[in-house]
């Protein structure tokens, strides 16, 4: 939400049909990232933390979606390097001395290709970002909760509840709308 109100109030004008996509699009990314209790979903004695501790990170991730386009004027491989140095050193002092542990495999090269395809993606938001309106392009990048969904389905089998299967409909009419 921080980049759709971001971008609202520096002049995004929304199409009504847009305005709906959005709202579909974010709600059924929820949706279709909820885990079904009853399909071996685990219970947290804390659910009040685990809310805190997802928020702080969907407004940090918002803040990160709406600055990165801002600091690609400056070139968009400084950008994606600062944010890559950053994320190193936050990771770096969260996990402290545990990464000493780490010894290289031959299963090593096999690691960078996440943080590849991180790259990559953030690269192509930061290019669509700059043609685009903020508040439609942010939304569209953060539905990889849905997006996710499609490899699990096809490639491990998954089973989607009732709850997760409306989500990814609704998360695909919103794109639609949004597109339209």
């Amino acid at each position: 939400m921080v980049p759709v109100v971001y971008g609202l109030t520096r002049g995004d004008a929304l199409k009504p049909t847009q305005a709906v996509g959005l709202v579909l699009a974010l709600a059924g990314a929820a949706m279709a990232s909820r885990r079904d209790g009853a399909a071996g979903g685990r219970t947290y004695p804390d659910p009040r933390g685990a809310a805190i501790w997802a928020s702080a990170s969907a407004v940090a991730f918002g803040v990160f979606l709406t600055a990165l386009p801002e600091a690609s004027k400056h070139g968009r491989a400084w950008a994606l390097f600062d944010a890559r140095l950053v994320l190193v050193a936050l990771v770096g002092l969260w996990a402290g001395r545990r990464l000493g542990g780490l010894r290289a495999t031959r299963q090593l090269p096999l690691m960078t290709v996440p943080g590849l395809l991180l790259v990559a993606g953030t690269l192509l938001y930061i290019t669509a970002a700059d043609h685009g309106q903020l508040s439609l392009v942010s939304v569209l990048g953060s539905l990889f909760p849905v997006v996710t969904v499609g490899p699990g389905v096809a490639l491990l089998g998954e089973r989607l509840s009732r709850i997760q299967a409306m989500g990814v409909a609704a998360t695909l009419v919103g794109v639609a709308l949004i597109a339209a």
